[in-house]
């Protein structure tokens, strides 16, 4: 009986002694289960898995467990390791805005800038505002055709460098593109050749020797006749129309000498036109507007497509500007293009800047 117990006795102390041998989980620092993690992962975005097709089973009632129970650690570690891991729709996104920012910063233009205007790319030194100028989508429906590639003789790039400092001048004072000013008074230039060197010249010095009263008198009538009414006239070397700069004097655009804006006088106005500062002066007016006008509507052109644009309207006048925006009405997206004059612009801009800036 007593050899019974004793043998029941041992077998009990090795019971005991086995259960104390047994290895107990670490509470500090439990191992991950990996088929944990890779749940955990899984359904960590739960918006994606259902657009996958995931389907969710349903987590049936559990008990609570004992404080300090090393699963839960496990299971805590796990989760602080999938919070802390970057969604990936959130990812792309900051990816996506990390690259425009850096694009844009490689593409920004290191042209040196004059005057206070919108657009303000009125000194670019020769082969560096080519090379630099933002490259962007906007205009890109803009084509000149052939018929557009004509190249301005050596003439009139002499006498757009001969004039370059009263058009910088005058680009500072408008805030205007100086080359969009030069292309203007370029092409017009460039069409006093051959026999339109006698005509322009002789009308010019008419103009010049009319008299105060001759002129008020075409006022008055206002016939819509060159022959009849000097107002529909143009004058000096950007064949600036009478009638434009005496608007343009009316509203405080332009400034002549001698001839105020409450009542201006003709004669005045044509003798400024004449000379090489009153040429620029009133181009650079007339840019201006162009500038004024457009402003809203050519966000994101590259510095060639805007000024041809502002070229156009100096050749077209208000009839450009009014159809650009019958267009717009009728097609919110439609892209304002430059037509004649802004195209020839386009063609010969290179050696423009090289007449304007090259010592």
């Amino acid at each position: 009986m007593y050899a019974a117990k004793d043998h029941e006795s041992s077998q009990a102390e090795a019971k005991t002694q086995g259960r104390a041998n047994q290895k107990k989980p670490e509470s500090s620092s439990p191992r991950i289960n990996p088929l944990w993690l890779q749940l955990a992962t899984s359904y960590a975005h739960p918006a994606e898995q259902w657009a996958g097709g995931s389907n969710f089973c349903v987590q049936t009632k559990l008990d609570i467990g004992a404080p300090n129970d090393p699963y839960e650690k496990e299971a805590d570690q796990v989760a602080d390791i999938v919070t802390g891991m970057p969604q990936p729709g959130i990812q792309r996104q900051q990816l996506q805005e990390e690259e425009k920012l850096r694009t844009a910063e490689e593409s920004s233009t290191v042209c040196s800038e004059e005057g206070a205007g919108l657009f303000n790319i009125t000194s670019c030194e020769p082969d560096t505002c080519e090379a630099t100028a933002i490259t962007t989508a906007a205009g890109a429906s803009c084509a000149c055709d052939k018929a557009s590639a004509t190249n301005y003789d050596a003439k009139t790039f002499g006498y757009i460098s001969s004039i370059r400092s009263v058009i910088k001048s005058a680009a500072n004072q408008k805030g205007a593109p100086a080359l969009a000013i030069a292309g203007s008074i370029a092409d017009e230039y460039n069409t006093r050749r051959g026999y339109r060197v006698v005509l322009d010249a002789a009308q010019d010095t008419l103009l010049d020797l009319l008299p105060e009263s001759f002129i008020d008198v075409d006022r008055f009538f206002d016939f819509k006749s060159k022959l009849l009414n000097t107002m529909e006239n143009d004058v000096g070397n950007a064949n600036i129309n009478v009638r434009t700069a005496l608007e343009l004097v009316q509203r405080g655009e332009l400034t002549v000498p001698g001839s105020p804006i409450t009542d201006p006088e003709i004669n005045r106005i044509i003798d400024f036109l004449l000379t090489d500062r009153g040429t620029a002066q009133a181009a650079a007016a007339v840019i201006a507007r162009a500038q004024g006008l457009f402003a809203g509507y050519l966000h994101g052109y590259p510095p060639h497509l805007f000024e041809s644009i502002f070229v156009t309207y100096f050749k077209q006048g208000e009839n450009y500007y009014t159809r650009a925006m019958e267009n717009i009405r009728a097609n919110p997206n439609h892209e304002i293009c430059p037509g004649d004059g802004g195209c020839r612009f386009i063609n010969n801009r290179s050696r423009l800047q090289d007449a304007l800036y090259r010592v």
